[in-house]
């Protein structure tokens, strides 16, 4: 019999079949806001092989947070599709980060997926000024207490103070609201021993926790006012032309008395060759035209010990060493009346040659006193080779609304085009008006005059301050 042979073959065939799932996603992952801010995410349900099944969601939070509330903004999310998630950090929050936990239940199918939410709380600074203060027994100390918050902060900050020694004081208020608030702290220095006192200030808003401090020195109430002697100072005296050829007389008027001196006016009496009187005029200490502001003439006070400056043009044609002048000085002898004061001290003085081969100014001013300075100016007194008051240069704009508080600082700048070479800086010194002053009155508006009609102007008004004055006195007495 014969054999046969069959040949067998086989064909398999293979079909991979993808397992249908899902997965959660969460954008962004992580995100950084400031306390009662809000953040938003987006829960994303991504399917694979065809998965369909809708997803339950739910929601945890861990660690769990009283500061943190999140909410889903639909619990059932189809596949392919997404959802908010919205998450809502509390004002008093402090600095954490959260978890967000977002299950998903598909039928047999659990998933989830975690993001992150962390809080920055937001800052604030404290400051008091001025940081240094030294007043005159009997005078008030007057302090700044100061926040400043940081974009979004919103927290009311609670102040507290204490001073070393104890001394009493008054504190305005307490509570200071965001984002920035001041208060004043104020004390009575009427029977405070001499010395050094330290004023503490504690501010705290929830956990966050400022310090601050100053002082304050007491100094022994000077004698009573002695008597104000006053000269003018002979050797300064300087008669030249100004621009436009008229006779300009310069000088210096003195103090070597033991007391103050206020209203200090000057009357210059000008004479052409044979002793012929041509023309009198008067002016008070530091009364120039270059002033465009009255303020300054309310009060020009001349402290004992110190020098002022005058400066008066005439209606006369200056000849070349064919006039001379004669000088007096009226003045009142102080009272009192500035108390509490401003105190301009000039800190430094630069001066540089400019474009006009004349001097370019710059004075740096700080406010020592215990009250604001109104209308502050630097007098800046230019002397020739001969010790002759040559050149009086004004910085500053002389007007009632500028002001320049207790313990700050500001530069003043100015500027003249005489040869620089001419003259060499000799005096500098501030005028200025108390806050609060009992002479104090409005500025008039003096904007059309100028020349010798602004001159004249001035000195009048400042007549008229100086019967105010004398008339406040009587009444007072």
């Amino acid at each position: 019999m014969r054999p046969y042979f069959f040949l067998l073959t086989l064909v398999l065939s293979t079909e991979v079949f993808a397992q249908k799932d899902y997965q959660l996603t969460v954008t962004p992952s992580q995100q950084t806001v400031n306390a009662g801010r809000s953040a938003t995410y987006t829960v994303t349900a991504v399917p694979s092989g065809g998965f369909k099944k809708s997803v339950s969601l739910s929601l945890q939070l861990s660690p769990p947070s009283s500061d943190v509330t999140a909410t889903l903004a639909s619990s059932v999310l189809a596949q392919g599709s997404s959802t908010t998630l919205t998450v809502n950090t509390s004002a008093s929050a402090s600095a954490q980060t959260v978890q967000m936990v977002v299950v998903g239940v598909a039928g047999k199918r659990t998933r989830s997926v975690l993001a992150s939410i962390s809080i920055n709380v937001p800052q604030f600074s404290l400051s008091i000024t001025p940081p240094t203060l030294s007043v005159v027994q009997g005078e008030r100390v007057r302090f700044t207490i100061s926040t400043q918050g940081e974009p979004d902060f919103n927290r009311d900050v609670v102040i507290s103070a204490n001073t070393q020694p104890t001394v009493g004081f008054t504190l305005s208020k307490t509570t200071l609201r965001p984002p920035t608030d001041s208060a004043t702290l104020e004390v009575g220095t009427e029977g405070l021993p001499v010395g050094t006192y330290i004023v503490n200030i504690a501010a705290t808003a929830g956990n966050i926790a400022r310090q601050a401090s100053a002082s304050f020195t007491v100094t022994p109430r000077p004698p009573a006012a002695g008597t104000a002697r006053l000269r003018v100072n002979e050797e300064t005296i300087n008669i030249r032309a100004d621009e436009e050829g008229h006779v300009l007389v310069t000088g210096q008027v003195e103090n070597f008395g033991d007391g103050d001196a206020i209203f200090v006016e000057v009357t210059i009496k000008v004479f052409k060759q044979g002793n012929r009187l041509v023309e009198t005029r008067s002016t008070f200490i530091n009364g120039f035209p270059a002033i465009t502001s009255s303020g300054v003439f309310i009060r020009t006070a001349l402290p004992r010990g110190k020098k002022a400056s005058f400066q008066r043009v005439f209606d006369v044609a200056y000849l070349f060493e064919s006039q001379t002048v004669e000088i007096t000085i009226n003045f009142l002898q102080d009272n009192g009346l500035r108390a509490p004061q401003a105190n301009l001290v000039v800190l430094s003085l630069q001066r540089t040659v400019n474009q006009f081969g004349g001097s370019n100014y710059s004075v740096r001013v700080r406010n020592n006193g215990t009250v604001t300075a109104r209308a502050p100016q630097v007098i800046i007194d230019g002397f020739n080779r001969a010790d002759q008051l040559f050149n009086v240069v004004i910085a500053g704009k002389g007007e009632l609304s500028d002001t320049l508080a207790p313990g700050a600082e500001r530069t003043f700048t100015a500027f003249d085009k005489l040869d620089f070479n001419q003259t060499r800086i000799n005096e500098s010194h501030c005028i200025w008006i108390d806050d609060g002053a009992r002479t104090f009155a409005d500025e008039p508006d003096f904007g059309s005059l100028t020349g010798l009609a602004l001159q004249e102007k001035l000195y009048q008004y400042n007549l008229l301050q100086k019967l105010t004055h004398q008339f406040i006195l009587k009444y007072l007495k």
